[in-house]
């Protein structure tokens, strides 16, 4: 009678530890990408790989955000807060359609 009750405690524990490890798991990467949108040097190296890589003045938009996601390994939602802080700091010129550096990126 004392061993199932003791095979459910282990096995509560052991689901415990599990559960925490994933939490720690996603809150250090959800850290991580939150933190690249106010890295504006790494920002900035990234939109110059990409337009020098292009070797076009302006490229579309979609085709920005899928260089920012394969780039960078974030979802399509983070790539467009990215392409929004570019914008805000000046890094980059969207029209919604297509993209062209901007000032602050000295391209």
């Amino acid at each position: 009678m004392f061993t199932p009750l003791i095979i459910t405690k282990n096995a509560i524990i052991v689901l415990a530890v599990i559960v925490v490890l994933l939490a720690a798991l996603y809150f250090f990467k959800h850290r991580g990408h939150s933190n690249l949108a106010g890295d504006r040097a790494r920002l900035a190296a990234v939109l110059t790989e990409v337009f020098t890589e292009v070797q076009k003045p302006v490229i579309s938009h979609n085709r920005l955000i899928k260089e920012m996601k394969a780039r960078l390994h974030v979802g399509e939602k983070m790539a467009h807060v990215l392409v929004g802080k570019a914008r805000a700091m000046g890094l980059v010129k969207t029209d919604g359609h297509t993209v062209k550096p901007g000032p602050e990126l000295g391209l």
